[in-house]
């Protein structure tokens, strides 16, 4: 059996819009996903708990990761890092949800500690 050969960063860029969304297999539950004009996402499929879910990072497709856009290679590292977690009955986006929940409580205990008198009058 010859192992099938995942799209490459020049076949993502390759994809072409058509007349309705759509979304190509990178392998292992990671898709890109082609918007009607052009745009390029990432889609996580996983199961956990016996749950399918779908994930979709917030960054487009792009050559290298910034704060806008995610690589092939990070996609899948972020891809293997879910279904990792998954594995272990933990749900990616609920625990990135309370990952954000305790940030923005240490947050507000910071700032709410470097308030002075002056600050309350």
């Amino acid at each position: 059996m010859v192992a099938k050969a995942g799209i490459t960063v020049q076949g993502i860029q390759a994809l072409s819009p058509r007349n309705a969304h759509y979304k190509k297999s990178i392998g292992d539950g990671l898709y890109i996903c082609v918007a009607s004009n052009g745009t390029k996402n990432w889609m996580i499929r996983y199961s956990v708990n016996a749950s399918q879910r779908d994930f979709r990072p917030p960054q487009l497709f792009g050559l290298k990761s910034s704060d806008s856009t995610l690589s092939l290679t990070d996609a899948k590292a972020l891809a293997a890092t879910i279904r990792a977690l998954a594995k272990q009955g933990i749900d990616y986006q609920i625990q990135r949800a309370k990952n954000a929940e305790i940030a923005k409580a240490a947050e507000l205990a910071n700032t709410s500690a470097s308030l002075t008198v002056n600050d309350l009058c």
